[in-house]
């Protein structure tokens, strides 16, 4: 993975090197984590990590922090709350984060394109409807994914709950406009 492997470059330069007081076996099982983490931002995992969490919470004995397949569990979780955690910000923001996503993924999808190899669903910017795919998002990414951390941290009204809420919202009303217009053009 690029994204890791620059990381690593950076941490290995003289400035960044934070990590030489530490030994050879602390270096590796820190290398190990980090890519996990990142790994674990691959939306491919995202129903396995996201059902081990809710198993791991459901349990008699709760997420064992102190067992490290409980705590990069909670990371996972956390790491994954971050990456999209535009959902949860005020609607001008969550939109201008959206707008730079989708952006970067009609790029992918053009380049695809451009090479003659099958455009990976959701890159085509010829067939994307934003409303219903941001359905799809917040229905089985979003909603699924915050409703455990909230209820893992406890937090049942903070502020990002309400923001993601909103965005969605705006999505389904958003598209209930354009099926009228599609419906309404059939005629």
């Amino acid at each position: 993975n690029h994204h890791l492997a620059a990381g690593f470059a950076c941490l290995r330069q003289a400035d960044n090197f934070f990590i030489d007081q530490m030994t050879i076996e602390r270096r590796r099982d820190m290398r190990k984590i980090v890519i996990e983490l990142v790994l674990g931002t691959d939306m491919a995992q995202h129903g396995s990590i996201l059902n081990h969490f809710k198993t791991m919470m459901a349990s008699p004995a709760g997420i064992p922090l102190e067992k490290e397949e409980g705590l990069l569990t909670v990371l996972k979780m956390g790491l994954k709350c971050a990456d999209i955690s535009h959902t949860c910000k005020e609607e001008s923001l969550h939109k201008v984060w959206t707008e730079r996503i989708t952006n970067e993924f009609f790029y992918q999808g053009d380049s695809e394109r451009k090479i003659g190899i099958p455009v990976t669903p959701m890159m085509d910017r010829q067939i994307l409807v934003l409303s219903k795919s941001q359905l799809g998002f917040f229905q089985f990414v979003v909603d699924p994914l915050y409703d455990a951390w909230s209820k893992y941290l406890k937090l049942d009204n903070a502020p990002f709950l309400t923001y993601y809420r909103s965005n969605w919202e705006t999505y389904k009303v958003m598209r209930a406009a354009e099926e009228k217009a599609e419906a309404e053009a059939k005629k």
